[in-house]
């Protein structure tokens, strides 16, 4: 797909067709991150996890933490 860049009265503005952001699931809300690899520009939406995933996620980190610096300690508490 070809498409121009129109210019506003500050920056570049890219028009995202209707049925390329619905399938992304792009609103006006929608954060997007941008970067360059080689002469190409990418360009996606910044997918923001659940509150809840992160809690999870932060406490099996923090367990996996405690169960690597306490793994003797583990061992032999559950072998007596």
């Amino acid at each position: 797909m070809v498409k121009k860049i129109t210019k506003p009265k500050d920056g570049l503005t890219l028009h995202i067709d209707q049925a390329i952001a619905d399938e992304l699931g792009i609103t006006q809300e929608t954060e997007l991150i941008m970067y360059v690899i080689g002469d190409t520009l990418i360009i996606k939406p910044k997918k923001r996890q659940p509150q809840s995933d992160r809690k999870k996620q932060e406490s099996e980190e923090r367990t996996r933490r405690l169960m690597e610096k306490y793994d003797s300690v583990l061992r032999k508490l559950a072998d007596s």
